[in-house]
C-alpha cells in the first residue's frame, strides 16, 4: 500500500464516501418510560418488549444514569 501510493500516488481517502455526515441519527426512544419502567422492576428484554423492540434501551438508559 505504501508503495502504491508512493510511486503510483494512489489516495485511499477519496474512497471514503459521506465524510462530514457524522455516523447515524438517535433514534427517538421515551427515556423516562425506560426508567420508569427499570423501577418497576423490568429487565432490559422485557421494556425492548414493552417498547415494540427497540435495541436501544440500555444505552438509553445508561446514558440517563451518567447524565443524572
Amino acid at each position: 500500500m505504501q508503495c502504491t501510493m508512493r510511486e503510483k500516488g494512489y489516495d485511499p481517502s477519496r474512497n471514503l464516501k459521506n465524510k462530514g455526515m457524522g455516523g447515524r441519527e438517535k433514534k427517538e426512544v421515551p427515556s423516562e418510560q425506560i426508567v420508569a419502567l427499570k423501577e418497576k422492576g423490568l429487565i432490559f428484554e422485557e421494556i425492548t418488549a414493552t417498547l415494540k423492540g427497540r435495541a436501544t434501551v440500555h444505552r438509553r438508559y445508561t446514558e440517563w444514569k451518567k447524565n443524572d
